[in-house]
């Protein structure tokens, strides 16, 4: 079931940036390739998107590997909750540093470590990947209607490290799967795909606006309701 939701998730990532995906691995490619013939133009920000996105992913592979061996100890209600105020807590900050406008033609290899670490940092559960990848980047000063597909497109290599982790788990536990099975794992799989497609819509929208101070009260919120769940149970 996890490796449903991680698939269904991972595609429609895949699906609601295939464009921009696209066009970063073309330009990649014919940079490589034309790199010493004159006359060939090639779109250098993407490009310069491409290496930016490489050094990022590092860290977050790491990350993603750690978390999956070492994440459950943030599985428990008082932790759980503890986290989201700090993620509420990583997301204001940003609100707090006036507006800058780089983009990767500007952007250092530190900048592209940093935002690569903040999107580590949200393998930990109860942090947002993407929140904290956005964070990092509106701290470091990369222009806000740029970050969004950045923090968008490090969540590929970590959501292929889980899904490669659950399906080594799946397999280790030889699980015989009946077609009934199947059908509700696949069907599992659709609905991941279509809440996650509709949070990047949303999200998408929410980036010219304060999304971030809105996803801040999300998350605060969200730890009082935990912590009062746990004073329930």
């Amino acid at each position: 079931m996890t490796l449903a939701i991680h698939l269904g998730c991972l595609v429609a990532v895949l699906v609601s940036c295939h464009k921009r995906i696209g066009r970063l691995l073309r330009e990649d490619r014919h940079a490589r390739r034309f790199r010493d013939r004159p006359g060939r133009s090639v779109d250098k920000v993407a490009v310069l998107d491409m290496r930016v996105l490489r050094t990022a992913a590092v860290p977050v592979l790491i990350g993603a590997m750690l978390g999956q061996r070492y994440g459950d100890w943030a599985t428990g209600l008082v932790p759980l909750s503890v986290l989201l105020l700090v993620n509420g807590v990583i997301l204001f900050l940003p609100t707090l540093l006036p507006q800058a406008n780089k983009d990767s033609r500007s952007m250092s290899m530190l900048d592209s470590i940093l935002i690569g670490v903040g999107a580590a940092i949200g393998s930990v559960p109860g942090l947002s990947r993407t929140g904290c990848a956005i964070s990092a980047a509106l701290i470091r000063g990369v222009d806000r209607y740029h970050v969004l597909d950045f923090a968008l497109l490090l969540t590929i290599p970590a959501l292929l490290i889980v899904a490669v982790f659950d399906l080594i788990a799946v397999i280790g536990a030889k699980m015989a799967v009946t077609a009934m099975g199947l059908l509700i794992y696949v069907s599992i799989a659709a609905l991941a795909f279509a809440c996650g497609y509709a949070g990047i819509v949303i999200m998408r929208y929410l980036s010219s606006k304060d999304a971030l101070l809105s996803f801040c009260y999300y998350s605060w919120g969200m730890a009082l309701f935990t912590f009062v769940l746990y004073l329930m149970i």
